[in-house]
């Protein structure tokens, strides 16, 4: 035939055996491990450590937003059905941000609570789709909130929302 040996048979095919395969992966491994350690030791990381000096944060009640002076009130879940489709079902998870400290801070974020849970009730799944629908449902409800509280609030987070 041809005259090929078999041990010169198999090297024009480019294929690989396993142990060869190992090899070359593990030989991979190893140099992607030491750049990572050599990365480590040239720029290690470091933890951030608090400023010393500083004063701390006016007292105000409710949790504190790491990073924030502003009291955060997280209010408990609102579980609604839409207006249309009425089987359509909406869970929000919201928080706000007081600017400034207020009496019963508690007693207006429920009062919030209960007012946006009334505005979910008009809305329809239409209204909630994409990112427009998220930023519009945000800013009707930071203007519902301004409006309750006269300005207290400053801000809200919306945590969660699920429509289902």
């Amino acid at each position: 035939m041809t005259g090929h040996s078999d041990a010169t048979a198999g090297t024009g095919t480019g294929k690989r055996s396993i142990g060869q395969t190992l090899v070359i992966v593990g030989l991979a491994s190893l140099l992607a491990a030491g750049i990572g350690i050599g990365a480590a030791i040239v720029n290690p990381f470091k933890a951030p450590t608090p400023e010393k000096g500083k004063a701390a944060a006016p007292g105000g009640e409710g949790t504190k937003h790491p990073g924030s002076t502003k009291p955060l009130i997280d209010l408990p879940p609102i579980v609604v059905n839409l207006a249309a489709p009425r089987d359509v079902w909406v869970r929000l998870e919201v928080s706000v941000v007081f600017g400034h400290a207020i009496e019963k801070p508690e007693q207006l974020a429920a009062q919030f609570g209960t007012d946006s849970l009334a505005f979910l009730r008009t809305l329809s799944a239409e209204q909630l789709e994409g990112p427009a629908g998220l930023l519009a449902l945000r800013a009707d409800l930071l203007d519902r909130a301004t409006a309750r509280s006269n300005g207290a609030i400053s801000d809200i987070v919306i945590r969660t929302l699920v429509v289902q």
